[in-house]
């Protein structure tokens, strides 16, 4: 199997990762990051080769993306062959809502299912005010793990999982819920430096209280209710529904 994430090789939330992945699976070959590369999503080094250092046993610090990453493990690594199984993460903060199409940590999940490959990308919620805390992350892996692989998993689709900071008794399981249909832009922060300049700062919305409504309707409202949020992602993004509108198909 291989592991990736965004964060970089030393981050926390990448050991609470492989220190599992050692002792759930088999063999396991890690290529990650260098540094992080957090909102990188898809993005690939283009027009410039990138370094690779080997960190030990099947461990490879990458400096370039976590798409060049899971790249590298899928055509050097594993040549001539493919792992049974590709994890990336754990993410410092949560990938919910259209938030995964900026995501480095998904990303690179996502490239290996373009690969034919299964792939899971986990992220841990945590407060902005807070130092991540990878507890449930921790806990829950196997549990999560276990409960994706008992299904039946179809090859086009990969699995976002987002833990959240803490586990309600009500809802401390795994929910099968879509994404959030809201963007995670709240707005822009804007300093005029002069008649031709500007600093622009992106801010994006940090609110996880429950919704007075009791109802879980998608990824984000289960982690603010204390449950563990499991979205399959499809990786053709065709819309089949406006495509056969198009062609006049009923």
């Amino acid at each position: 199997m291989l592991l990736v994430n965004d964060d970089g090789i030393d981050a926390e939330g990448f050991s609470v990762l492989e220190e599992f992945a050692r002792q759930k699976f088999g063999e396991v070959f890690v290529t990650a990051p260098v540094h992080e590369h957090s909102a990188k999503a898809r993005s690939i080094t283009h027009h410039r080769s990138f370094d690779v250092e080997k960190r030990g046993e099947n461990r490879y610090a990458v400096d370039g993306t976590p798409t060049d990453c899971v790249i590298f493990g899928l055509h050097h690594l594993f040549e001539g062959g493919k792992p049974d199984l590709v994890l990336s993460g754990v993410n410092h903060g949560e990938n919910v809502g259209h938030a995964i199409t900026y995501s480095g940590t998904f990303g690179a999940a996502f490239e290996a299912g373009l690969h034919n490959v299964p792939a899971i990308s986990f992220s841990q919620l945590f407060s902005s005010k807070d130092k991540p805390d990878f507890t449930i992350a921790r806990q829950c892996l196997g549990l999560v793990c276990d409960e994706i692989f008992s299904k039946d998993w179809p090859s086009h689709t990969v699995m976002n999982v987002n833990f959240p900071t803490y586990l309600h008794s009500q809802v401390a399981r795994c929910h099968w819920v879509p994404v959030e249909q809201q963007s995670i832009i709240e707005r822009i922060k804007v300093d005029h430096n002069d008649s031709t300049k500007m600093k622009v700062q992106t801010q994006f919305r940090r609110d996880y209280s429950p919704h007075s409504n009791e109802h879980v309707t998608d990824d984000l409202d289960v982690l603010r209710r204390g449950g563990i949020a499991v979205t399959p992602v499809m990786t053709n993004w065709t819309c089949h529904t406006s495509l056969k509108k198009m062609m006049g198909v009923e």
